[in-house]
This record gives structure tokens, C-alpha cells and sequence, in this order.
């Protein structure tokens, strides 16, 4: 499924085997592998425009996750449900999501630290989106610290450039 989705986007063909994936893990007693099979699964799902199925699988999933302590998992998922959202031009929905994961990774301490500039970065374009200039700045400028401190010197120029496109804005 992930070769089929993630590789060679063949995403009618990739749906499939991630509800075998899901029903082989569900006989197997292993809901929480279920449910991190989801992650990708609900993205898939997007694509091809289920985006009522996609939310819908991906919440159950997150429960299972955050139930069962794999927070990282759950967080991995959230930010999916937050891409598929805002996808889905429900830009408050979106945000709801992406602060549950901000929440998580921060949880996390060191383990989340690396998943945490790119929440941010994607926080600061869905606040700028809602009219929030104030905390999209922020935003921004806190993705953009985050990426310094972590030597990505690529992402330091995204989150500059969504800043300074929210000042534009």
C-alpha cells in the first residue's frame, strides 16, 4: 500500500490494501497497529475525495493511538487530519488539529522537538488564511527560529517567506 501510494501514487490501487492492512491487524488483536496504518490510509482517502471517510477513520485512529500512549503516532496522524482539512478549505478545523499536534509533539519533549517548526510553519498559513495576522506572525517567526536552531537552512527561507507574505497580506 505505501509503495502503491507514497511511490507511485496509484491511489485507487493503494486504498485496498491498506483496508486489508487494517482488517489483517484488526483479526490479528493489534488495534493500535490498525491504527497507525491509518496515518497513510486517511490520506489516500483524501485524494480520492472521501474526505468524510478520511476524517471520520482518522479520528477513530487517533483515539486508538492516544488511548494506547503512542503519542508520536497520534501526532503523525493529527497533522494528516489537519493537511486533509485544510484541503478541504475547512481552515478552522485545520488549525484545531495542527495545535492538538503542536500539543503532542511538545508533550514529547526532545522526541517531538524535530516535528515541531513544521506544525508551526503550517500553523502560521492556515492563521494568515483566518485573518489572524498577529499569531501568524508569530507563527512564522517561531517556525523560522525552530528550523535555525535545527541547521535547515531551506526551511528557515519557507517560514521567511510566509512571513513575509503574511505581511504583504
Amino acid at each position: 500500500a505505501n509503495i502503491r501510494a507514497i511511490a507511485l501514487g496509484e491511489y485507487e490501487a493503494a486504498a485496498p490494501l491498506y483496508d486489508e492492512a487494517v482488517r489483517i491487524y484488526q483479526a490479528a488483536g493489534r488495534p493500535v497497529d490498525a491504527a497507525r496504518s491509518q496515518t497513510a490510509r486517511i490520506w489516500v482517502l483524501a485524494t480520492l475525495g472521501q474526505y468524510d471517510r478520511a476524517i471520520a477513520d482518522g479520528l477513530a485512529a487517533a483515539h486508538v493511538l492516544g488511548d494506547a500512549g503512542d503519542a508520536l503516532a497520534e501526532a503523525r496522524l493529527t497533522v494528516n487530519l489537519a493537511a486533509i482539512h485544510g484541503r478541504r478549505g475547512d481552515d478552522t478545523a485545520s488549525l484545531t488539529r495542527l495545535d492538538r499536534a503542536r500539543d503532542i509533539y511538545a508533550g514529547l519533549g526532545e522526541r517531538g522537538a524535530p516535528f515541531q517548526p513544521a506544525v508551526e510553519h503550517n500553523r502560521s498559513i492556515i492563521l494568515r488564511n483566518l485573518g489572524r495576522f498577529d499569531e501568524a506572525i508569530r507563527a512564522a517567526e517561531n517556525a523560522r527560529t525552530l528550523f535555525m536552531t535545527m541547521g535547515q537552512s531551506i526551511e528557515v527561507a519557507r517560514a521567511g517567506q510566509s512571513l513575509a507574505i503574511t505581511y504583504y497580506v
